[in-house]
């Protein structure tokens, strides 16, 4: 619990009485004026340092520990909006934990890391889950149990977990992926329509993902809403792995255009498979101006590029996620709990996607 500070207009009123007390002293022992405004100037200082010590004390540093996944340029995105709105709010220390590039199991990494007796040393917990699990909410549970603010990003936690502990739940933040599937599935259906005798391919998925499981059912949605369910071939992916994503993609690309397909408009799940792809598209002459492309999550490199304006030779379109929106509120959720423990703190914040597209990605 946040020990209670006192304000700055008190902090200044101590000091200036202190001083005030101190020079009337000075002059009742027979001290010159010069001399009671000298030790007076001393006893002003000397309180406002001890006052503003008290208040390091009553306020100390937290130490915010953000847990990733293997998306390096989305973690980055988050972290930039989570530590920037901190900056000059609150005394903090960040510290990030992201999986090693030989790390195979990621939620294996996530859970290692929860269940280590380091994971009971911080303030706040802020994560990005490999996926819905039941043993990481029931570790994160424990740490809530113990005090520590917890924040869960893009995976929605099981929220049974906490409240039949009676335990605070935690903050939940992410994209809106209903309106995220039905910005897809219309930018899917624009350029079908444009394109007549073309095929769309639809990554939907991953079933561990319930982000990308839910997304998939409003891109079909809104691809029947518009009358294009005919034209599309579903593709179910095993997981994020960008390789093998984009490997399996490019099979299906390849059956459609051997099938008789003019064009192929393909929604590759996020970017970063989209980029990947991408390069497929490049490398084959025989699907130049023929395959396009369509991304996922807004990503951008270090430079604040998107990537889906990177591979525009290609690429159609994308979904921005707003990652480093959904940092801001994460910072914004932590700030809430630091600032008003009292009042109860609203747990799931949904940041609003946009569709981007060659006439607003630059």
């Amino acid at each position: 619990m946040r020990r209670p500070v006192m304000p700055l207009a008190g902090r200044i009123g101590v000091a200036l009485v202190g001083t005030g007390v101190s020079y009337g002293i000075c002059l009742l022992l027979g001290a010159s004026a010069g001399s009671a405004l000298g030790v007076s100037g001393f006893v002003f200082g000397l309180l406002t340092f001890l006052l503003s010590e008290l208040k390091e004390l009553s306020n100390p540093v937290k130490r915010i520990w953000y847990i990733g996944q293997e998306d390096a340029v989305f973690n980055d995105n988050i972290r930039r909006g989570l530590e920037t709105t901190l900056d000059g709010a609150l005394r903090y220390r960040p510290e990030p934990a992201l999986p090693p590039h030989d790390v195979v199991d990621v939620l294996g990494w996530q859970r290692g890391l929860l269940e280590s007796v380091r994971a009971g040393t911080y303030d706040a917990v802020v994560i990005l889950p490999a996926r819905d699990d039941a043993r990481l909410w029931n570790r994160l549970a424990d740490l809530a149990e113990k005090g520590a603010s917890v924040v869960v990003i893009d995976v929605e936690p099981a929220w049974d977990t906490f409240l039949d502990r009676g335990v605070t739940p935690p903050v939940f933040v992410s994209s809106d992926f209903a309106e995220g599937g039905r910005l897809a599935g219309g930018l899917v259906a624009d350029a079908l329509e444009a394109r007549p005798g073309s095929h769309g391919l639809v990554a939907i998925g991953p079933s561990s993902s319930s982000a990308g499981a839910g997304r998939s059912a409003w891109i079909l949605y809104a691809l029947a809403q518009r009358h294009q369910l005919d034209r599309i071939r579903a593709h179910e992916l095993s997981g994020w792995q960008t390789d093998a994503a984009s490997s399996a993609l490019a099979t299906e690309v390849e059956a459609l255009l051997g099938a008789g397909s003019s064009e192929v408009v393909v929604f590759c799940g996020d970017d970063r498979i989209m980029s990947a792809l991408s390069r497929t598209v490049a490398s084959d002459p025989g699907w130049t101006s023929r395959v396009w492309l369509v991304g996922y999550d807004g990503t951008t490199d270090a430079a604040g590029r998107y990537l889906a304006r990177q591979e525009q030779h290609c690429c159609i379109g994308s979904v921005d996620t707003e990652p480093t929106s959904q940092g801001r509120d994460a910072a914004k959720a932590l700030l809430e709990a630091y600032q008003q423990p009292a009042q109860a703190a609203r747990r799931r914040w949904m940041v609003k996607p946009r569709a981007l597209t060659p006439g607003n990605w630059n």
